[in-house]
């Protein structure tokens, strides 16, 4: 109800401003994303853009399904004051961010940098959840901490040797980095463990090719 009257308060010739509807609707749902994203646009149309950046990060916080559209509000801040007062400390929504904002990874490399360091600050996190990995080693590759990240994958798979998501997101990071030998072990386990990935089999195909031509180039 209340916020229904928040969407509604322009059309009132007395009541409360929109935002304090919605204030009060985050006070009865405090975990909804969608509440905390409507109260963000309220304060925004209403000229409280910090107090729309701290509701949006809120959202971004219990979930990244309004990224896109929050973005779109957000996509004049610069890219440390968007990196500060609106983004979350999740390497996922970090890296999505710098792909939807600066997809230009060669003209746009200053304002992805600033966004791609702060997703990899956790690297060396030892209870990292398997999806923030594969961002954070996506970021990494770009940052050209590839060393680091091979021993966050080395760490991660130690700790948790059956955990698919793991073993795609190395596959993926060494295929990245034409480390084919390495690519293949991780591609095999997900293979014999018929894990639903799709093109397997090709990258598979893909990674022996180029294992094979390595050997003649370089003689191995």
């Amino acid at each position: 109800m209340q916020a229904r009257l928040g969407f509604a308060a322009g059309y009132f010739a007395k009541g409360d401003p929109a935002p304090a509807y919605l204030k009060r609707a985050v006070r009865l749902l405090p975990t909804d994303p969608q509440l905390w994203y409507s109260l963000g646009l309220t304060q925004q149309r209403a000229g409280q853009p910090e107090e729309a950046l701290a509701s949006w990060k809120r959202s971004l916080e219990l979930s990244p399904e309004q990224l896109r559209l929050i973005l779109s509000q957000s996509a004049a801040i610069p890219p440390a004051a968007l990196s500060a007062k609106l983004l979350p400390d999740d390497p996922q929504v970090l890296v999505q961010s710098a792909n939807l904002l600066y997809p230009d990874t060669v003209a746009q490399a200053a304002p992805r940098r600033v966004l791609l360091l702060r997703a990899f600050q956790p690297h060396q996190d030892a209870t990292l959840k398997p999806l923030r990995a594969v961002a954070i080693s996506e970021a990494g590759d770009e940052l050209g901490e590839a060393d680091a990240v091979d021993r966050m994958w080395t760490r991660l798979l130690n700790t948790d040797p059956t955990d698919a998501v793991l073993h795609n997101g190395a596959a993926e990071f060494y295929e990245r980095n034409e480390r084919y030998t390495e690519a293949i072990k991780h591609l095999n386990w997900l293979s014999d463990y018929n894990v639903l990935y799709s093109r397997i089999n090709e990258r598979l195909r893909v990674a022996r090719h180029g294992a094979q031509l390595q050997d003649i180039i370089f003689g191995k």
